[in-house]
């Protein structure tokens, strides 16, 4: 994975007016589709027990892949079955059968990795151009990151799930989402959510997996009509939640040329609506709003500078 380039994805329009990434990527299985959803959970996913302290929790991680690079062809997993690299074999790389269980295996980052001196809480922007944060941060998913069963990871707060989380905007609006009743976990249902994103899976390669990741949740997720085009905007991060102490967000603002679609539209409905009816909603019922984006849009200002 190379920690550069990243600043800007450019997307041209592609087939049946969805946006399309220059480079393919494979469908991932195992996803609830849609906005995302920090309170997804794996199989027998589940929180940490109570009590436990999420910068402790979980067992003994592999310092690094013999290998040297733990994303190149595949890392060592707990329950120490190998993540084979079969890109080009017609396997998604997205899940694995084992035992008579359909497995997921998703990015994950040693916590103490990640977060070396403190645990940011919130969405922390990326400073300006030159000053190295983006580039740290990056740099150390791609030097300590490698794919673990999703099961496991759910349990374990040692381990931080990496998540692209793309915030869409045009002209002034934001793409707003609310959970129908239909779709996903009851206890989201009627829920608000400004992200779109999703697990980083083997299938999205190691040459640059964040970007590949992002491409192929914004596809399966959304059809755009027109270009549109991905700028990092900073961190998000919560471990005031047992959900959140597993998860780490990779903030993009989306700048959409044409109209955006849900494509799951039996489980979620969308929406440009004006970013003041938005920060609206968001001041007189914020318990509606998934958390990781109340958080966001409590920053909202420094996610669209971002440039």
């Amino acid at each position: 994975m190379h920690p550069h380039g990243m600043g800007e994805i450019p997307l041209q329009q592609g087939h049946a007016g969805a946006g399309h990434a220059a480079t393919g990527a494979g469908r991932a299985g195992g996803e609830q589709k849609g906005a995302a959803a920090e309170g997804e959970e794996g199989e027998e996913g589940g929180p940490p027990a109570e009590g436990e302290d999420p910068a402790q929790g979980g067992p003994p991680l592999p310092e690094a892949h013999p290998s040297g690079n733990p994303l190149a062809h595949g890392a060592i997993v707990p329950s120490c079955r190998m993540v084979p690299d079969l890109r080009g074999s017609g396997y998604d790389g997205s899940a694995a059968w084992s035992g008579g269980s359909h497995l997921e295996f998703v990015l994950v980052v040693p916590r103490r990795r990640l977060f070396v001196d403190r645990y940011p809480h919130g969405f922390e922007p990326f400073p300006a151009e030159g000053s190295g944060a983006r580039d740290l941060y990056l740099g150390r998913i791609a030097e300590h990151g490698y794919f673990v069963e999703r099961r496991h990871a759910e349990r374990d707060p040692s381990l931080k799930q990496v998540i692209p989380y793309a915030l869409f905007e045009r002209e002034g609006a934001l793409f707003l989402m609310r959970r129908l009743g239909s779709g996903g976990e009851a206890r989201l249902h009627g829920k608000l959510s400004v992200g779109v994103g999703g697990h980083i899976n083997p299938v999205d390669g190691a040459e640059d997996p964040l970007a590949a990741g992002l491409r192929r949740e914004i596809e399966e997720e959304v059809r755009v009509d027109g270009s549109w085009s991905a700028t990092s905007a900073g961190i998000l991060n919560d471990d005031s939640t047992a959900v959140g102490a597993v998860h780490f967000g990779l903030v993009y603002r989306v700048r959409a040329e044409g109209d955006v679609r849900i494509r799951e539209d039996d489980a979620l409905e969308g929406a440009f609506t004006p970013r003041e009816e938005v920060l609206r909603l968001l001041a007189a019922e914020r318990p509606r709003f998934e958390s990781w984006s109340a958080l966001l849009l409590d920053q909202l200002d420094a996610v669209l500078a971002s440039q």
